[in-house]
């Protein structure tokens, strides 16, 4: 379905989180956990200890917003998305109800995040990197390396970052919690994808925007036709 999370095998999650300048109405959001001051500690430990892991190699790109014809059900948006590796559907319920108002699509990360265990996977393009350190220095190194532009200066609500989410057991490597339940489907406690553009559908604006830094040649290509104008 058009409608389903992703084409990854984790789309059966069901929560979903934007992690990063969000301002103005927030379309979907999940926070972090609170931690115990020991947890807290040793986050504070961890994050120094990798810190100066991965400095950012990438400099800042400015950002570009592009308009498109606006569709009233961005299924048919992400239909061809689907394509595309990770690819993530936030869905505001439009047209088929009227309290939303943004849509968000992505697809083709710059990076993604996953943790199981005690081990967290990064890739970033070709490359793959293995890490016990605390999962949320971990996204904040990648946020540094790859963090999207200030969205507000585009009058988006979301113009890239990152679009996952923290699985209700990640709750274990913040505080010690007995193993009740039995893990029935096998999915990693975290998956973050970290996205250099995103469409944003605006449905009381009737409008699709695509806020970008960077687009995969393989969306450039789709959208390339479909431009009403460029900023």
């Amino acid at each position: 379905s058009a409608r389903g999370w992703a084409s990854h095998p984790i789309g059966r999650a069901v929560r979903a989180a934007i992690v990063g300048p969000m301002p103005g109405p927030r379309v979907g959001a999940a926070s972090r956990p609170r931690s115990s001051p020991v947890a807290a500690r040793k986050s504070r430990r961890m994050s120094r200890a990798t810190g100066d892991a991965h400095r950012s190699p990438h400099p800042t790109m400015t950002a570009t917003v592009d308009d498109l014809p606006y569709q009233p059900d961005s299924a048919e948006r992400f239909a061809p998305l689907l394509a595309g590796p990770w690819s993530q559907f936030l869905d505001s319920g439009r047209p088929f109800a009227s309290s939303g108002r943004f849509d968000i699509l992505v697809a083709d990360p710059v990076a993604t995040l996953v943790t199981r265990g005690s081990t967290g996977e990064i890739r970033r393009g070709s490359q793959i990197d293995h890490s016990a350190a605390d999962p949320f220095c971990l996204l904040r190194e990648l946020l540094r390396d790859f963090g999207p532009h200030r969205a507000g200066s585009l009058d988006l609500p979301f113009s890239g970052g990152a679009v996952g989410y923290f699985g209700y057991d990640l709750a274990r490597r913040i505080e010690r919690l007995p193993a009740i339940a039995e893990d029935a489907e096998h999915l990693p406690e975290l998956a973050i994808g970290i996205y250099a553009w995103a469409v944003i559908v605006d449905h009381a604006g009737d409008r699709h925007r695509v806020g970008a830094r960077r687009l995969p040649g393989w969306v450039e290509r789709m959208f390339s036709g479909e431009r009403i104008n460029s900023t």
